[in-house]
């Protein structure tokens, strides 16, 4: 979505502020239109890990990505790649 691509380029630019904050904007789009269990939905909590992180926020950053890890499991099963790259972030 516009609001995620936003945020990558917020945290580009290093500013984790308005990265994270352009980033939970987006997962309230998302859970709303598309649902908490969408894989978009994930692809944006794996940005926001990066940004938690980032900060030294370790604990909010291994939650995001738990929760990633969750819906994608569930939407596109246990051998897609999204899977091995949200593990090994969170790895």
């Amino acid at each position: 979505t516009t609001l995620h691509d936003l945020g990558l380029i917020a945290a580009a630019k290093g500013d984790r502020t308005l990265a994270e904050t352009r980033f939970r904007q987006a997962l309230d789009i998302q859970r709303s239109a598309l649902g908490a269990a969408h894989p978009v939905t994930a692809t944006t909590l794996n940005s926001l890990s990066h940004v938690a992180a980032a900060q030294g926020r370790y604990d909010d950053a291994a939650t995001a990505l738990q929760e990633a890890l969750a819906i994608v499991r569930t939407a596109v099963g246990p051998d897609h790649q999204l899977l091995g790259l949200y593990s090994l972030n969170l790895g």
